[in-house]
């Protein structure tokens, strides 16, 4: 069980409210791994994806979290280095966390922290 999260920043949502900035080089034993699969099933289910998964748990995320621990939303990316380009794989965002910037914030520090 590897659980190599590194946090690399604070900020806030568009309301003021605090966030913890994490990231791990894979998903597995992350808070965002769980999510991540749901938010496929979802997508997949109301056929908006075809019958492949582009994640997996080798590929890099970045999370957000609420200072009591509370998951927030996650960014799922893989770093192409001969493109010198970051393609994004899978986003997610908790339910009750949606509308608050969540998503750009993830995905900013997503293409920040790429490689």
């Amino acid at each position: 069980m590897s659980q190599n999260f590194k946090k690399i920043g604070e900020t806030v949502d568009k309301f003021g409210v605090p966030l913890i900035l994490m990231r791990s080089d894979v998903i597995d034993f992350t808070p965002a791994f769980l999510p991540l699969w749901k938010g496929w099933v979802e997508i997949y289910e109301k056929g908006w994806a075809i019958h492949r998964i582009h994640f997996g748990n080798n590929t890099p995320v970045v999370w957000a979290e609420r200072t009591n621990g509370k998951f927030v939303g996650a960014v799922n990316y893989r770093w192409i280095p001969e493109d010198k380009s970051v393609w994004i794989l899978m986003t997610v965002t908790a339910d009750d966390e949606r509308k608050k910037g969540i998503n750009n914030i993830l995905l900013t520090e997503s293409i920040v922290t790429g490689n």
